[in-house]
């Protein structure tokens, strides 16, 4: 079917005629029940669906870790603050990743983006592509001062490695998600929170060797296309926005 019920939480995510659509059961049997009706409406094609599946997302301190697979995004916006850091990692599919200077960058499986919550994050997924990916995001209150033990400083990692890597080769980083996801996958794991927290600060630490695997191949303007290209004009004007907030800019001048 195109829907994915997760039994354990009794959660149900469709999105019908472009809009996210969240629906919360209390058992698994009113969720069946709800697939039923829009699965039927769907043969009718009253509705377009969207396959949505949470893996597995939990919240520790100072930080969560989540995996989720879909083949959309439930959302027409671009850009977004967040209070956290966040490290996105494609296990299989395809996302964008926007840069300033409206650049952007494919993901493909193996690539890692390191988003700035001091810059607009600007990733989506064009033209109904399925993605899976693995989100960490980070919390600089708990993790700057843990950083600066080993010399790092979180801000400045995060402000100068904003953007796409692709770290097929890159062993370390390989192996630290491989050992996240037997961790997140396990029903029962001693000391959950302490070793995962150490996992993610070993992410970061490798992370000042990054440079060597930025993605340097953005896509050309021949290449941006339809959705994309309304995209990256979207990406021109938040940029500009960013730059300018605190001028007296009139509207003919911003027009």
């Amino acid at each position: 079917t195109p829907f994915r019920i997760c039994q354990k939480r009794g959660k149900l995510i469709a999105a019908v005629e472009g809009r996210a659509v969240c629906l919360f059961f209390g058992n698994f049997y009113e969720a069946a029940e709800v697939q039923s009706q829009l699965l039927y409406l769907q043969q009718k094609k009253e509705v377009k669906c969207t396959v949505f599946q949470s893996i597995y997302r939990e919240g520790f301190h100072g930080f969560s870790i989540g995996r989720v697979k879909r083949d959309r995004d439930f959302s027409q916006n671009l850009g977004y603050l967040k209070n956290e850091y966040q490290i996105q990692y494609i296990l299989e599919g395809e996302r964008y990743f926007f840069t300033s200077g409206a650049k952007c960058y494919k993901m493909t499986e193996g690539s890692i983006a390191l988003i700035d919550k001091d810059q607009i994050a600007k990733t989506c997924l064009i033209g109904g592509k399925y993605h899976d990916r693995i989100l960490i995001e980070i919390e600089e209150a708990d993790f700057a001062p843990i950083c600066s033990g080993f010399g790092l400083d979180l801000k400045a990692l995060f402000r100068d490695c904003h953007g796409v890597f692709q770290i097929k080769e890159y062993e370390e980083m390989q192996r630290i998600f491989q050992q996240m996801e037997q961790i997140m996958l396990a029903s029962d794991y001693a000391d959950k929170e302490m070793i995962l927290k150490m996992l993610v600060t070993s992410l970061l630490v490798y992370g000042c060797r990054l440079d060597d695997y930025r993605e340097k191949t953005f896509l050309s303007s021949g290449y941006v296309q339809g959705s994309l290209e309304k995209q990256k004009r979207v990406c021109e004007i938040v940029d500009y926005i960013g730059e300018h907030y605190m001028e007296g800019v009139g509207l003919d001048e911003l027009s």
